[in-house]
């Protein structure tokens, strides 16, 4: 019925169905469209890494006992993760 309809494919494609249908320029279409484009996890991953690294410069005249250690440990880590990851890319 309507919750299959709904979640499969999958939300996203009929989202992005339905907003390509609207009445937008070619170019923001184009955009809308992109295999790397606002409607897939490769856009939004380094967007959110990039606020993570903003906030942490933010946080660089803070006293050490103010310092997120949660905030630091998703630095490391994505840190970690990525620097691994650039090392597979061929």
């Amino acid at each position: 019925g309507f919750f299959y309809k709904l979640f499969y494919p999958g939300f996203v494609p009929v989202l992005q169905t339905k907003v390509l249908s609207l009445p937008l320029p070619e170019k923001a279409k184009a955009i809308l469209n992109h295999p790397a484009g606002p409607f897939t996890i490769h856009f939004y991953a380094p967007t959110f890494k990039w606020g993570i690294s903003i906030a942490n410069l933010a946080d660089i005249n803070r006293p050490t006992e103010k310092i997120s250690l949660p905030q630091q440990l998703a630095v490391s880590c994505t840190g970690v993760i990525w620097s691994r990851y650039s090392t597979v890319i061929t």
